[in-house]
Order: structure tokens, then C-alpha cells, then sequence
């Protein structure tokens, strides 16, 4: 039988390979994949998934892509934070694809 941990350890790891197909991650790059996010094994965005739960997480999803989309013209990196748009909603679309298979 397995755990909703490991259901959840094996969700995750979909999900970043999914989204690594999507973006192609190098240790440098500040919009996929910030090194200031992880530590050790676990990055930041996968302790905030597992913390608030799928419609939780569906909220800050959104709410982080609207941020980006509010203030790309006015912090000096436009390209840079639309791209974290993109990358906000492309997890966004991946995890509700998840729901509805469910």
C-alpha cells in the first residue's frame, strides 16, 4: 500500500520533470530554477505545495502569476519576470491537468 507521502514525493517528481521538459534548467538560471530557493534536496516551492494543500497551492499559484504580471514593467527585468509568469502558469496548468485526471 503505498503512503500519501510517497504519493505525494512521486507527484512532485512528475511534476518537476513535466516542467523540466517544458523549461530547460541550468544551476544559473534565476527564472526555472533560483539556487537562493533550494536547500539541500528540497526547493521552497514543493514544502509551500505540500504545506497548503492542492487548492491552497492552486491560490498561490495564482496569486504569484498576477505579481509578476503587475510589476515586470517597473523592477528593471521585464523579460525575467514575465518569464516567471510563464513558469508560475505553467505549473499552474500542470497541476490542474492532475485534478482533473484524478
Amino acid at each position: 500500500m503505498t503512503t500519501e507521502k510517497e504519493l505525494w514525493e512521486e507527484e512532485t517528481r512528475t511534476v518537476l520533470e513535466e516542467t523540466k521538459s517544458i523549461h530547460k534548467w541550468n544551476k544559473e538560471d534565476m527564472v526555472n530554477h533560483p539556487p537562493h530557493y533550494k536547500k539541500g534536496d528540497m526547493e521552497a516551492i514543493k514544502v509551500i505545495e505540500a504545506g497548503i494543500g492542492d487548492q491552497g497551492f492552486v491560490g498561490y499559484l495564482l496569486g504569484n502569476i498576477m505579481k509578476y504580471l503587475l510589476r515586470f514593467p517597473h523592477k528593471g527585468k521585464p523579460i525575467e519576470d514575465l518569464k516567471k509568469a510563464r513558469w508560475y502558469l505553467d505549473r499552474l496548468i500542470l497541476v490542474v491537468s492532475k485534478q482533473q485526471d484524478q
